[in-house]
C-alpha cells in the first residue's frame, strides 16, 4: 500500500481479518457449517536503503511466525526482527 505507514497497514489487516472471521460456509442442502475461514499475513514497510525483496522476505518471515504462533493474525514484521531469512 504506497504511501501507508505499518500501522496504517496493520489496521487494515487487523480489519480484513476480523471481517473475514465472521464468514461461515454451510452447506447448501444442509446449511451446516462446514468451513471457517481465518486469516494470517505479514507486514512489513520498506526501509530507507531497502529493495523489494528485503521488503517481500520481512513479510514473508512475518507471515510465517504469524502462522506459528496460532494463526488468524497479521504480524508486522518488527515483532519477529531476525526470523528466517535473518533480517
Amino acid at each position: 500500500m504506497p504511501d501507508s505507514s505499518k500501522d496504517e497497514c496493520s489496521q487494515l489487516a487487523e480489519l480484513i481479518r476480523m471481517r473475514t472471521k465472521t464468514l461461515r460456509i454451510r452447506d447448501r442442502r444442509t446449511q451446516a457449517e462446514v468451513l471457517t475461514v481465518t486469516v494470517s499475513g505479514g507486514i512489513s514497510a520498506m526501509q530507507a536503503g531497502g529493495d523489494r525483496p528485503t521488503l517481500t522476505a520481512r513479510a514473508d518471515a512475518a507471515l510465517y511466525q504469524s502462522t506459528q504462533s496460532g494463526r488468524d493474525r497479521p504480524l508486522p514484521a518488527r515483532a519477529c526482527a531476525g526470523h528466517r531469512a535473518g533480517l
